[in-house]
């Protein structure tokens, strides 16, 4: 053997991994699910003025706390540490305080236990986040105020071997809302949604832009299309980039929405659409205490748009789809339910991980799908 030739298979040996390590990168989106519907409680001040609204915050509270937030969250960090994406998009990551109760910070528990699980598989992660409204302000529903407050955001969690542009990031309060909520005495709730973004690069020259987001739903009409326009131009300057991601829960259908179709119209391409083409790819959504015994997603509105002429999605399937909580001693009495669990293949719960599915895509390099026979 050439002394040439046994120089290049030393290099082969010493660095098999590098190019490997350069050629794939894995991204979610994920609508963690407050766990109530805040519209419940602020509604009430069109009742009498007699109602007590610390008793309703409590009920709501009693709600909030039976879809076990906490053990959801766990679930979803635990199997999301074990599929170890590179990026995670997250929509209602909330933090909620509620009276006499202990602050509950759906992202600081998720990030604490995603780290805690990742450990075995050799991952840290880290969180961008912005907020989108209120901001912590206790809430004063007709004069009163009820010591609870809630902040929504979105959140960015990523493989900690990425760094960020720190001149890249965004982070865009869409302009166009729904109507407030009248909650008396001249003040109001105002649901707000935000763009969150950044450019990430990692060591061995890996790059992504990202952007995660929730909009209104496609019935909300003008409102929805005014944040789908906004959210286009604030990505704008982007457009360019190596390789672009957008996610989240956008409210809209393929096929029923014409935002849909603008976003593709800028190149952009549906990574679920592309890797399932027959696949209805159905995200949305489970009953909103998620105690329902049937799958009930019906809708296709979590979604992870690509842009890039290198990165092309070889894998995207549907996640945190079980139910995954356990169930009380009396339901598994019930032979029918213990059957039809065992029909789907669940895994022994009664409630689901959130009222949305998440959705993981895998990206490649061309050389590797092509490697592969993909592409």
């Amino acid at each position: 053997m050439s002394k040439s030739l046994s120089a290049m298979l030393a290099l082969c040996l010493l660095f098999p991994l590098v190019t490997q390590a350069n050629q794939e990168v894995s991204v979610v989106t994920f609508n963690m699910y407050v766990g109530f519907d805040t519209k419940d409680m602020l509604c009430q001040c069109t009742q009498p003025k007699n109602i007590n609204f610390t008793e309703i915050a409590k009920e709501i509270y009693d709600e909030f706390m039976g879809n076990k937030p906490l053990d959801r969250i766990d679930i979803a960090a635990r199997e999301l540490a074990s599929r170890s994406p590179d990026f995670i998009g997250l929509q209602e990551a909330v933090k909620l305080k509620w009276p006499l109760k202990d602050t509950i910070d759906f992202l600081e528990i998720f990030l604490q236990k995603i780290n805690q699980y990742s450990g075995q598989y050799g991952k840290k992660y880290k969180a961008l986040y912005r907020e989108n409204f209120n901001q912590g302000k206790t809430l004063s529903i007709c004069g009163i105020d009820i010591k609870a407050s809630m902040v929504d955001r979105e959140a960015i969690v990523y493989n900690a071997e990425y760094d960020i542009e720190k001149e890249s990031v965004v982070t865009k309060t869409l302009s166009a809302y729904r109507e407030p909520i009248d909650l008396g005495d001249g003040n109001q709730f105002i649901f707000k949604r935000g763009l969150l973004g950044a450019r990430f690069k990692k060591s061995d020259g890996t790059r992504l832009t990202l952007f995660t987001t929730h909009i209104d739903e496609y019935v909300t009409g003008e409102i929805h299309d005014d944040q789908v326009k906004e959210i286009l131009q604030t990505i704008e300057p982007f457009q360019n980039d190596e390789h672009i991601v957008l996610v989240g829960d956008f409210d809209m259908e393929e096929g029923k929405d014409k935002n849909y179709e603008a976003i593709l119209s800028l190149g952009f391409k549906d990574s679920y659409r592309m890797a399932n083409p027959e696949d209805p790819g159905l995200t949305c959504c489970n009953l909103p205490k998620l105690d329902n015994l049937m799958p009930q997603a019906f809708q296709k509105v979590d979604l992870i748009f690509t842009k890039s002429d290198m990165w092309q999605p070889s894998l995207s399937e549907i996640i945190l789809n079980s139910r995954r909580i356990d169930v009380p001693e009396t339901m598994l009495q019930a032979s029918e339910i213990e059957d039809t669990l065992s029909a789907y293949s669940y895994e022994g719960g009664d409630i689901w991980v959130s009222d949305h599915y998440g959705v993981m895509t895998l990206f490649e390099s061309p050389k590797q799908l092509a490697d592969a026979g993909k592409y």
